[in-house]
């Protein structure tokens, strides 16, 4: 029975070891890593994450901004998957800050041409104490695919959010119900609306680990999802001329009105990992039985 036993522990621990090692977060066409954070694994706690697929970083654009590698000691809420994760933040640590800011997941100089399916994939933690100041904008998290390698504006070919209600973006996306407690998911095609899935407006805890996507096609539409729920068809940002895609951003506005910005990112382990994980749990346990009998 101990002999079961051991090999059942030893089953989880190459389980455990391949999950940690799936990062993907974006993918072209389904199967060319364009970025991968790597899970922040080989990244050190206090540090600021480094290490990811060639042609891609993690850069902050003003000198108040902070992102920093998280670990199991760092007094964050903890990973979402393997030990380490992102935070990114404003005005916690700071006594004053400029207006916007944002960083780069990814750009090329090789603009990836329409027609093509773009997915990007990732694990988000929205803390409240962040702030849910209702003055400006209100603080959210935006991501945005960018026909410009800077991925600034006007170049913006997507843009969605996940943002506190009471805020400009809320009353402008029509000032949407949003549970206690919650951020509500938007996107903005030359005017903001609510993101829905069957025409309900898509919510999200905050204070909770939650798997975020967008799948997109390049010139066409995208869908985005939270926890494996899909959205309706969002367009893109209108009365653009090039709809290629240079550059994915993840950034907040975060400022003076709105406050704080809190937030963390980790990986999503990849389906074929999940299953790996699911079966070499199944067979520890399946040993461990036959071992007691």
């Amino acid at each position: 029975m101990r002999r079961a036993m051991a090999v059942g522990v030893a089953i989880g621990f190459l389980t455990l070891i391949a999950v940690s090692a799936q990062a993907g977060t974006m993918m072209l066409n389904g199967s060319t890593v364009l970025f991968d954070s790597g899970g922040y694994e080989d990244d050190t706690p206090g540090t600021n994450p480094g290490n990811v697929t060639a042609g891609s970083s993690w850069v902050t654009e003003y000198s108040a901004d902070r992102i920093d590698t998280y670990g199991p000691n760092s007094g964050g809420p903890g990973a979402f998957t393997g030990h380490n994760y992102m935070r990114f933040y404003r005005g916690l640590e700071e006594s004053s800050f400029k207006d916007d800011y944002y960083w780069n997941g990814w750009s090329s100089p090789n603009p990836v041409a329409v027609g093509n399916r773009l997915k990007v994939e990732y694990a988000v933690y929205v803390d409240s104490l962040g702030g849910t100041a209702i003055s400006g904008d209100g603080t959210a998290l935006h991501t945005s695919f960018s026909n410009a390698g800077d991925g600034w504006f006007p170049e913006r070919v997507t843009w969605t959010s996940l943002t506190f209600p009471d805020g400009d973006v809320w009353k402008a996306a029509g000032s949407p119900s949003v549970p206690a407690g919650h951020v509500f998911g938007c996107y903005y095609d030359g005017a903001w609306k609510a993101l829905t899935s069957g025409g309900s407006v898509m919510t999200v805890a905050a204070d909770a680990w939650h798997t975020m996507a967008i799948d997109l096609t390049v010139g066409t539409g995208y869908t985005m999802m939270l926890d494996g729920v899909t959205s309706d068809p969002v367009a893109l940002e209108s009365g653009l001329s090039d709809y290629t895609v240079q550059s994915f951003k993840i950034w907040s506005n975060a400022d003076a009105r709105n406050g704080k910005s809190l937030f963390y990112l980790d990986a999503v382990p990849e389906p074929s990992t999940a299953a790996l994980l699911l079966c070499g749990a199944l067979a520890g346990l399946a040993i461990w039985g036959r071992g007691r009998s």
